[in-house]
């Protein structure tokens, strides 16, 4: 486990604090969470298992990915991507419920417009350049678990030799829900990571991983011919 970082960063009267750590080789993520208020408004987890599996621990490498992380988190800050507006007004109540009834769905929605969200999908699973890849994924609140309907959801990829690319956007369903369907480029001279998104009012999260080369294929062999 590596030491992490720790960073307050002021942006329009309000201070933010950046907490980034290494969770260690028992549990391979870098975890970037953004406090506001002593609430988490988001948080950035980016697995390195199979940079683990392939290359085993490599402290400086991981370091910079932990630095790296941590560095856009407080980048995103000083852009103003976490200002908000307003809070909508809640429409008025249609008369039948009960007052029991009101307060009840007046604390539930505040409860989620207040309450961290989170990203639910396989995570296990290897993300190889080149590969076409169907995702469904699931936006949910962090604590209650109450699906998130119409998150924002993008699919981008960040590399070494290109600009960042969006490979996909869309918005989750009733249930929380929306199936991701995208192909990831390749990067002969330099190494990817798949960012997944989330957004909500004035939450987000994201989750990052890295993108595994496609196997390279060993030479072919020649039958020999028969002497007849």
């Amino acid at each position: 486990m590596l030491t992490g970082f720790n960073t307050d960063v002021k942006h329009n009267g309000k201070v933010y604090h950046v907490q980034t750590e290494d969770k260690g080789a028992s549990n391979p993520v870098i975890e970037t969470l953004i406090y506001l208020g002593g609430e988490i408004i988001e948080a950035r987890r980016t697995s390195y298992k199979d940079l683990l599996e392939k290359r085993g621990f490599q402290p400086l490498l991981i370091y910079r990915l932990m630095e790296q992380q941590h560095k856009m988190a407080i980048a995103d800050i000083r852009e103003g991507r976490f200002e908000s507006g307003p809070l909508p007004a809640q429409p008025p109540t249609p008369p039948a419920k009960s007052l029991d009834e009101v307060i009840l769905e007046y604390l539930r929605a505040q409860a989620q417009q207040r309450e961290a969200i989170q990203l639910q999908y396989d995570r296990d699973r290897t993300f190889q350049e080149g590969s076409s890849v169907e995702l469904p994924v699931s936006v949910t609140t962090e604590k209650s678990g109450q699906p998130v309907a119409g998150a924002h959801v993008v699919a981008r990829v960040i590399s070494t030799v290109r600009p960042v690319m969006t490979l996909w956007e869309g918005y989750t369903d009733d249930r929380g829900q929306v199936i991701a369907r995208f192909r990831l480029p390749e990067f002969p001279d330099g190494m990817g990571a798949l960012l997944i998104q989330a957004f909500y009012q004035d939450r987000a999260v994201e989750e990052k991983h890295l993108l595994m080369k496609a196997p390279v294929p060993g030479p072919s062999k020649k039958k020999s011919a028969g002497v007849g």
